[in-house]
C-alpha cells in the first residue's frame, strides 16, 4: 500500500481514464495519441525512485506501457566519455534494452551541456539527441526523475523535449503522521508492534 502521495494517485486515476477513452476510440493497449512519457520532481529523499517502481505496475496494468519492466539509469549508462559515437550506441542500446518497458532516467539534467563540463569534453547532448528522437514512438515510456527546476531546463528546452512531457507529478515532502505510518508499516512487516 502507498502511503501518501494523494495527489500522485489522482493522476494515474486520470490517467487510466485517458487510456480507457482511447480503447473506446479504437486504439490498441500501447497505441496512444500521444506518448505518456512523465516527469516525478520533488527534493532528495521523497521517493521519486520508489514512486517509479510503485507505478510501474500501474503503467503496465492501464496499458501505458506493454511490459511490467523497468531499466533504470543515469548519466552513466548514457554517455562514453570516449566519442559522441560511442555516446550514441550506449544510448541506443539502454533504449532497446527498455523497449516495451519503462525507462527511468535519473537527473537526466546532468546530460546538459551547462551541467559543470567542459563542451567539447562532454557528450551528455548526444545522449539526449538520442533519446529526443525516440520520444514521438512513446516506446520505450520514459520517466524523469530530478528537481523541479532541473527537469525544467530539460523539457522546456528546444532540444526534442519540449511538449512531450505534459504529464508532471510533484512528489511531496511526507508529512510527521505519514512518515509514522511508513515507520509503523515497516516495523509490522518485520513483526514488531508499536504500542499506543
Amino acid at each position: 500500500q502507498i502511503i501518501g502521495l494523494d495527489a500522485i494517485k489522482n493522476q494515474v486515476r486520470g490517467l487510466r481514464r485517458t487510456i480507457e477513452v482511447e480503447r473506446l476510440r479504437g486504439l490498441a493497449p500501447g497505441e496512444s495519441v500521444r506518448p505518456l512519457h512523465f516527469a516525478l520532481t520533488g527534493n532528495p529523499g521523497c521517493g521519486k525512485t520508489y514512486a517509479a517502481r510503485l507505478l510501474l505496475p500501474l503503467m503496465y496494468k492501464i496499458g501505458a506501457a506493454t511490459t511490467e519492466s523497468i531499466v533504470e539509469v543515469g548519466r552513466d549508462d548514457l554517455v562514453d566519455a570516449r566519442s559522441e559515437e560511442r555516446t550514441i550506441e550506449k544510448t541506443m542500446k539502454v533504449l532497446e534494452r527498455a523497449k516495451g518497458g519503462v525507462l527511468f532516467i535519473d537527473e537526466i539534467y546532468t546530460l546538459l551541456p551547462s551541467h559543470g563540463r567542459q563542451g567539447s569534453q562532454d557528450h551528455g547532448p548526444a545522449a539526449l539527441k538520442v533519446l529526443s528522437e525516440a520520444l514521438p514512438q512513446g516506446d520505450p515510456l520514459i520517466i524523469l526523475a530530478g528537481y523541479s527546476l532541473d527537469l525544467q531546463k530539460v523539457v522546456s528546452s528546444d532540444i526534442g523535449f519540449k511538449g512531450r512531457f505534459l504529464l508532471r507529478m510533484e512528489l511531496p515532502d511526507p508529512t510527521p503522521f505519514e512518515l509514522a505510518r511508513m515507520v509503523a508499516s515497516k516495523l509490522g512487516r518485520k513483526g514488531f508492534v508499536l504500542g499506543e
